[in-house]
């Protein structure tokens, strides 16, 4: 928008920032809401007033309840038989899982019956909105061969020479001999490294690839709540969350050894007061809570060998220090 990327854009909500900050920098909205909360979206380009701090802003407004009930909810899905086959991959990937969309929300007065009857006073309105997108890529990695698994180096001769650190002499024929490998090391690669299934046999460059599912899952809360104080005064609050599991099964790097999966719980939510002086003249004040999520984040990692059943894991401890 406006000539900027996406992260450069500001988002706000009710006219609280919905942006998430990132290494002093702003990348795109954290905290986004059900389709089925907004009343009203604005889209700000250029030649912005002073009220608006960045080129590109886009603007979301939240609904209220009113004197009636009102409900919505609807339901959408796609999936992939039509899908076409990674460039990188041998075959066409088997069609994915429905990828679904739904949303619920209600509004209206609250009222407690023989307690409190808050028509024209007091009004709520709440929505869910849940995303799941069931979907998988394909990814690749350079593993051991089982030739190196073995200390059996003797496919990088000429070129390259295994020396004994020891002795600081090749070792016979680049063969690391069986007495010499650390148990250790025989159990971390077989922990870690993922079997090699592509590829000559013999070659240790891209010798790994697979689909790895890359599902979505998103939940999205928010309720409002507007109470009338008086002909010249208005009291509103709302409170959003937006779970996300975000599960990334994907290779952390070159070799495969690792994966991880992180859960982010991101939270926007403000209070506001309006009193209006005249027809002309009003004035809104409103403490806010941007969108957070670092207090809420998990990030768990586990080998790459426990995609396939293995009971290795890497996980944060309750005191945030790595542990098995």
């Amino acid at each position: 928008m406006g000539g900027l990327r996406g992260v450069d854009t500001s988002f706000t909500i009710d006219g609280t920032t919905s942006n998430s900050n990132t290494f002093g920098n702003q990348s795109g909205p954290q905290t986004e809401v059900s389709f089925e909360s907004l009343r009203d979206v604005q889209f700000r380009v250029s030649n912005n007033s002073a009220e608006f701090g960045k080129v590109a802003t886009v603007i979301m407004e939240t609904r209220s309840g009113e004197n009636q009930v009102h409900g919505s909810l609807f339901y959408s899905q796609a999936n992939g038989k039509l899908n076409a086959r990674s460039f990188f991959a041998a075959n066409r990937p088997p069609p994915t899982p429905s990828q679904h969309q739904m949303a619920v929300s209600v509004g209206g007065p609250i009222w407690i019956p023989k307690v409190y009857d808050g028509h024209n006073r007091t009004f709520f309105y709440f929505a869910w909105e849940q995303n799941r997108y069931p979907g998988q890529s394909f990814y690749s990695a350079s593993v051991p061969t089982p030739a190196f698994r073995s200390g059996d180096f003797s496919s990088l001769l000429p070129g390259k020479m295994i020396k004994d650190p020891a002795t600081g002499e090749a070792f016979p024929g680049n063969k690391i001999p069986a007495n010499r490998i650390s148990p250790v090391a025989q159990q971390f690669q077989t922990l870690f490294f993922r079997q090699p299934n592509a590829g000559p046999a013999n070659s240790y460059i891209n010798n790994w690839g697979s689909y790895l599912p890359t599902a979505s899952n998103v939940d999205r809360y928010s309720l409002r709540i507007d109470h009338v104080i008086s002909r010249s005064d208005n009291l509103s609050a709302r409170f959003t969350i937006r779970n996300d599991p975000y599960p990334v099964s994907r290779p952390d790097n070159s070799q495969g050894t690792t994966q991880h999966n992180q859960y982010r719980r991101n939270i926007n939510a403000y209070i506001s007061e309006t009193h209006i002086f005249s027809p002309a003249w009003s004035m809104s004040s409103a403490p806010a809570s941007p969108a957070t999520t670092r207090s809420a984040r998990h990030t768990q990692w586990q080998p790459a060998s426990a995609a396939a059943g293995h009971p290795g894991r890497y996980a944060e401890r309750p005191d945030g220090r790595a542990g098995i």
